[in-house]
């Protein structure tokens, strides 16, 4: 994602967390029930169904390719995140504020844990993304770096003609003034060392995340099972918005 949806996104949640603490809302305890509550609800419910095809689209390599490879599923990444957010804040606004019943508090909760599990954590895994590949492009130049100045080491000078130049040096300081020091091999070693040591860092971290992005996968798991159960439980009780 570009900055541009990344600020898209970041807005969409900030609105998610004012409309969880009720926030724009007045309680309307019947409008849940109503044509308008039920119509937000259900576009609420489809958009979570979708943003849940991403993950069986990305592990099972017969839809990966129906998709165009790695290329396609960018774009189902984004309607993933755009939908799994959206979907919420409907679902939200279809509760009008509304809660009386265990299965209600319980689907609300799961829908922000499943939104905001899911994109911070996938943001906070493309940001370790970006640094990791920014410290091997660094650790690659300083390998070259390093190999160049073992290469081009000069051998030691004799002793008279070291105190000669030396000399030099002190009888004329601005003759290299300007001139730039080349870094000696330890420094970039102990460069090296510091950018292998950030690598195994980040490595570590973005192993933790994954596992983070595993228990978002059951939390929509969680979050599809108690909303078939809400549609069932509506189903049974009837519509009242539907001629008798």
């Amino acid at each position: 994602m570009g900055d541009r949806e990344r600020i898209l996104a970041w807005g969409l949640i900030v609105l998610l967390v004012l409309l969880a603490f009720g926030f724009f809302v007045e309680p309307q305890p019947r409008f849940p029930g109503s044509l308008g509550g039920s119509a937000i609800g259900i576009a609420g419910a489809l958009l979570m169904l979708v943003a849940m095809l991403y993950t069986p689209m990305r592990r099972i390599g017969a839809i990966k390719r129906l998709f165009g490879g790695v290329r396609g599923l960018r774009v189902v990444l984004t309607i993933h995140i755009y939908a799994g957010l959206i979907g919420p804040i409907l679902g939200l606004i279809h509760t009008g504020r509304r809660f009386e019943h265990g299965l209600g508090i319980a689907l609300t909760a799961l829908m922000l844990a499943t939104a905001l599990s899911g994109y911070v954590g996938r943001y906070i895994l493309s940001r370790i993304a970006e640094q990791l590949r920014d410290k091997k492009e660094l650790l690659h130049g300083l390998s070259r770096n390093f190999d160049e100045l073992l290469e081009n080491e000069a051998p030691a000078e004799p002793a008279a003609r070291s105190f000669a130049a030396y000399l030099g040096r002190l009888l004329t300081p601005w003759h290299r003034s300007h001139a730039e020091e080349p870094p000696h091999p330890r420094q970039v070693a102990a460069a090296i060392a510091d950018v292998k040591s950030a690598i195994v860092a980040y490595g570590t971290i973005r192993a933790a995340f994954r596992r983070w992005l595993v228990v978002h996968i059951v939390l929509s798991i969680a979050l599809m099972l108690l909303l078939g159960l809400h549609v069932w439980q509506v189903l049974y009780f009837g519509l009242r918005w539907l001629p008798l």
